[in-house]
Protein backbone atom coordinates (compact mmCIF):
# COMPACT_ATOMS: atom_id res chain seq x y z
CA UNK A 1 0.00 0.00 0.00
CA UNK A 2 3.03 2.28 0.21
CA UNK A 3 4.84 3.59 -2.85
CA UNK A 4 8.57 3.06 -3.19
CA UNK A 5 10.29 6.35 -2.42
CA UNK A 6 13.33 5.33 -0.39
CA UNK A 7 15.16 8.44 0.81
CA UNK A 8 18.90 7.73 0.78
CA UNK A 9 19.74 9.92 3.75
CA UNK A 10 16.99 8.40 5.88
CA UNK A 11 18.08 4.90 4.85
CA UNK A 12 21.68 5.57 5.89
CA UNK A 13 20.46 7.02 9.19
CA UNK A 14 18.43 3.87 9.85
CA UNK A 15 21.42 1.67 9.01
CA UNK A 16 23.36 3.62 11.62
CA UNK A 17 20.61 3.01 14.17
CA UNK A 18 20.87 -0.70 13.39
CA UNK A 19 24.55 -0.45 14.41
CA UNK A 20 26.10 -0.84 10.98
CA UNK A 21 29.79 -0.01 11.18
CA UNK A 22 31.20 3.24 9.78
CA UNK A 23 32.92 1.25 7.04
CA UNK A 24 29.62 -0.37 6.06
CA UNK A 25 27.85 2.99 6.03
CA UNK A 26 30.51 4.43 3.71
CA UNK A 27 30.11 1.40 1.46
CA UNK A 28 26.33 1.84 1.23
CA UNK A 29 26.71 5.58 0.73
CA UNK A 30 29.00 4.89 -2.20
CA UNK A 31 26.62 2.21 -3.49
CA UNK A 32 23.66 4.62 -3.54
CA UNK A 33 25.47 7.80 -4.63
CA UNK A 34 26.29 9.19 -8.07
CA UNK A 35 23.67 7.12 -9.88
CA UNK A 36 21.87 8.53 -12.90
CA UNK A 37 18.96 7.44 -15.05
CA UNK A 38 17.57 8.19 -18.46
CA UNK A 39 14.43 7.32 -20.42
CA UNK A 40 14.62 6.13 -24.02
CA UNK A 41 11.65 5.85 -26.38
CA UNK A 42 12.42 4.86 -29.93
CA UNK A 43 15.12 7.23 -31.19
CA UNK A 44 14.45 9.76 -28.45
CA UNK A 45 16.35 9.78 -25.18
CA UNK A 46 16.15 12.13 -22.21
CA UNK A 47 19.15 13.64 -20.50
CA UNK A 48 20.74 11.76 -17.60
CA UNK A 49 19.41 12.92 -14.23
CA UNK A 50 20.68 12.04 -10.74
CA UNK A 51 18.81 9.39 -8.75
CA UNK A 52 18.14 10.86 -5.31
CA UNK A 53 15.78 8.19 -3.97
CA UNK A 54 14.93 4.54 -4.39
CA UNK A 55 17.09 1.42 -4.39
CA UNK A 56 18.76 -0.11 -7.49
CA UNK A 57 16.28 -2.38 -9.25
CA UNK A 58 17.29 -5.94 -10.11
CA UNK A 59 19.99 -6.06 -7.44
CA UNK A 60 20.32 -8.40 -4.47
CA UNK A 61 20.82 -5.53 -2.02
CA UNK A 62 17.86 -3.52 -3.33
CA UNK A 63 15.05 -5.58 -1.70
CA UNK A 64 17.08 -6.00 1.51
CA UNK A 65 17.64 -2.25 1.87
CA UNK A 66 13.95 -1.59 1.20
CA UNK A 67 12.94 -4.07 3.93
CA UNK A 68 15.31 -2.40 6.38
CA UNK A 69 13.85 0.97 5.44
CA UNK A 70 10.23 -0.01 6.21
CA UNK A 71 10.94 -2.43 9.07
CA UNK A 72 10.11 0.06 11.83
CA UNK A 73 6.64 0.78 10.45
CA UNK A 74 5.30 -2.04 12.63
CA UNK A 75 6.32 -0.08 15.76
CA UNK A 76 4.45 3.05 14.73
CA UNK A 77 1.32 2.20 16.71
CA UNK A 78 0.98 -0.16 19.71
CA UNK A 79 -2.38 -1.41 18.42
CA UNK A 80 -1.13 -1.98 14.87
CA UNK A 81 -1.65 -5.45 13.38
CA UNK A 82 0.24 -5.48 10.10
CA UNK A 83 1.65 -8.05 7.70
CA UNK A 84 4.49 -6.86 5.48
CA UNK A 85 5.72 -8.52 2.32
CA UNK A 86 8.07 -6.32 0.30
CA UNK A 87 6.04 -3.21 -0.60
CA UNK A 88 2.65 -4.87 0.00
CA UNK A 89 1.19 -4.21 3.45
CA UNK A 90 -2.00 -5.52 5.05
CA UNK A 91 -3.45 -4.22 8.31
CA UNK A 92 -6.28 -5.97 10.10
CA UNK A 93 -8.49 -5.83 13.20
CA UNK A 94 -10.90 -8.35 14.69
CA UNK A 95 -13.99 -7.55 16.77
CA UNK A 96 -17.71 -8.31 17.00
CA UNK A 97 -18.62 -4.64 16.58
CA UNK A 98 -18.02 -3.10 13.15
CA UNK A 99 -17.71 0.45 14.53
CA UNK A 100 -14.87 -0.70 16.78
CA UNK A 101 -13.08 -2.30 13.83
CA UNK A 102 -13.52 0.83 11.74
CA UNK A 103 -12.26 3.13 14.51
CA UNK A 104 -9.16 1.02 15.13
CA UNK A 105 -8.38 0.63 11.44
CA UNK A 106 -8.70 4.37 10.85
CA UNK A 107 -6.32 5.04 13.73
CA UNK A 108 -3.89 2.52 12.24
CA UNK A 109 -4.14 4.13 8.81
CA UNK A 110 -3.53 7.56 10.32
CA UNK A 111 -0.46 6.23 12.15
CA UNK A 112 0.94 4.67 8.98
CA UNK A 113 0.24 7.87 7.08
CA UNK A 114 2.20 9.81 9.74
CA UNK A 115 5.08 7.32 9.41
CA UNK A 116 5.06 7.73 5.62
CA UNK A 117 5.25 11.51 5.87
CA UNK A 118 8.20 11.26 8.27
CA UNK A 119 9.96 8.84 5.94
CA UNK A 120 9.22 10.62 2.64
CA UNK A 121 6.89 7.87 1.45
CA UNK A 122 3.22 7.95 0.48
CA UNK A 123 0.16 5.73 0.55
CA UNK A 124 -1.67 5.41 -2.74
CA UNK A 125 -5.43 5.59 -1.90
CA UNK A 126 -6.43 4.35 -5.35
CA UNK A 127 -4.48 1.11 -4.82
CA UNK A 128 -5.63 0.61 -1.23
CA UNK A 129 -8.83 -1.31 -0.52
CA UNK A 130 -10.71 -2.51 2.56
CA UNK A 131 -12.75 -5.63 3.15
CA UNK A 132 -14.98 -6.94 5.96
CA UNK A 133 -14.61 -10.68 6.56
CA UNK A 134 -17.35 -12.69 8.22
CA UNK A 135 -20.24 -15.09 7.66
CA UNK A 136 -22.63 -14.55 4.78
CA UNK A 137 -25.48 -13.79 7.21
CA UNK A 138 -23.55 -11.18 9.17
CA UNK A 139 -22.17 -9.50 6.06
CA UNK A 140 -25.67 -9.25 4.60
CA UNK A 141 -26.76 -7.02 7.49
CA UNK A 142 -23.46 -5.18 7.97
CA UNK A 143 -22.59 -1.71 6.73
CA UNK A 144 -19.54 -1.01 4.60
CA UNK A 145 -16.36 0.30 6.13
CA UNK A 146 -15.79 4.04 5.80
CA UNK A 147 -12.04 4.51 5.85
CA UNK A 148 -10.12 7.44 4.42
CA UNK A 149 -6.58 8.45 3.51
CA UNK A 150 -6.07 12.20 3.23
CA UNK A 151 -9.84 12.69 2.88
CA UNK A 152 -10.05 10.09 0.08
CA UNK A 153 -12.47 7.25 0.80
CA UNK A 154 -11.11 3.74 0.35
CA UNK A 155 -12.96 1.30 -1.87
CA UNK A 156 -14.79 -1.61 -0.22
CA UNK A 157 -14.28 -4.95 -2.01
CA UNK A 158 -15.73 -8.45 -1.60
CA UNK A 159 -12.48 -10.13 -2.66
CA UNK A 160 -8.88 -9.04 -2.95
CA UNK A 161 -5.86 -10.56 -4.65
CA UNK A 162 -2.97 -10.59 -2.20
CA UNK A 163 0.29 -11.63 -3.85
CA UNK A 164 -1.37 -14.10 -6.19
CA UNK A 165 -3.99 -15.47 -3.78
CA UNK A 166 -7.62 -14.31 -4.04
CA UNK A 167 -9.11 -13.86 -0.56
CA UNK A 168 -12.88 -13.31 -0.38
CA UNK A 169 -14.92 -11.84 2.42
CA UNK A 170 -16.37 -15.19 3.57
CA UNK A 171 -13.14 -17.18 3.21
CA UNK A 172 -14.85 -19.81 1.05
CA UNK A 173 -12.02 -19.67 -1.55
CA UNK A 174 -14.44 -19.97 -4.49
CA UNK A 175 -12.77 -17.08 -6.33
CA UNK A 176 -9.28 -18.53 -5.83
CA UNK A 177 -10.40 -22.00 -6.96
CA UNK A 178 -12.13 -20.60 -10.04
CA UNK A 179 -8.99 -18.64 -10.99
CA UNK A 180 -6.79 -21.72 -10.59
CA UNK A 181 -9.21 -23.84 -12.65
CA UNK A 182 -9.28 -21.19 -15.38
CA UNK A 183 -5.48 -21.19 -15.59
CA UNK A 184 -5.42 -25.00 -15.70
CA UNK A 185 -8.05 -25.09 -18.45
CA UNK A 186 -6.00 -22.65 -20.52
CA UNK A 187 -2.88 -24.78 -20.17
CA UNK A 188 -4.78 -27.98 -20.96
CA UNK A 189 -6.26 -26.35 -24.06
CA UNK A 190 -2.79 -25.24 -25.15
CA UNK A 191 -1.39 -28.75 -24.70
CA UNK A 192 -4.33 -30.24 -26.58
CA UNK A 193 -3.69 -27.96 -29.56
CA UNK A 194 0.05 -28.61 -29.83
CA UNK A 195 0.42 -32.21 -28.63
CA UNK A 196 0.18 -33.71 -32.13
CA UNK A 197 3.01 -31.47 -33.41
CA UNK A 198 5.55 -32.29 -30.69
CA UNK A 199 8.04 -35.10 -30.34
CA UNK A 200 8.23 -37.07 -27.10
CA UNK A 201 11.28 -35.08 -25.98
CA UNK A 202 9.52 -31.80 -26.70
CA UNK A 203 6.47 -32.97 -24.70
CA UNK A 204 8.71 -33.73 -21.73
CA UNK A 205 10.26 -30.26 -21.93
CA UNK A 206 6.81 -28.62 -21.98
CA UNK A 207 5.65 -30.65 -18.96
CA UNK A 208 8.85 -29.82 -17.06
CA UNK A 209 8.39 -26.09 -17.78
CA UNK A 210 4.80 -26.20 -16.51
CA UNK A 211 5.90 -28.18 -13.44
CA UNK A 212 8.61 -25.68 -12.52
CA UNK A 213 6.30 -22.71 -13.17
CA UNK A 214 3.61 -24.18 -10.91
CA UNK A 215 6.13 -24.92 -8.17
CA UNK A 216 7.34 -21.32 -8.29
CA UNK A 217 3.76 -20.07 -8.02
CA UNK A 218 3.05 -22.40 -5.10
CA UNK A 219 6.14 -21.25 -3.23
CA UNK A 220 5.06 -17.64 -3.71
CA UNK A 221 1.61 -18.41 -2.34
CA UNK A 222 3.05 -20.16 0.70
CA UNK A 223 5.26 -17.20 1.41
CA UNK A 224 2.23 -14.93 1.59
CA UNK A 225 -0.30 -17.24 3.24
CA UNK A 226 -0.24 -15.20 6.47
CA UNK A 227 -1.72 -12.25 4.58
Amino acid sequence: MTSRLVDHQILLYKLKLYHFSETSLKLFHSYLSNRTQTVKLGNLQSEFLPVKSGVPQGSILGPLLFLIYINDISFQCPDLNIDLYADDSTIYQADFILDTIQRKLQLNINSIDDWCKLNNMAINPTKTTCMTIGTTFKLKNADSLHLTIDSQTLKNVSNQKILGVCVDNTLNWHTQINNVCKKLNNKIALLKNIIYYLTDDMKKNVLQCIHFANNGLRLCNLGTSKQ
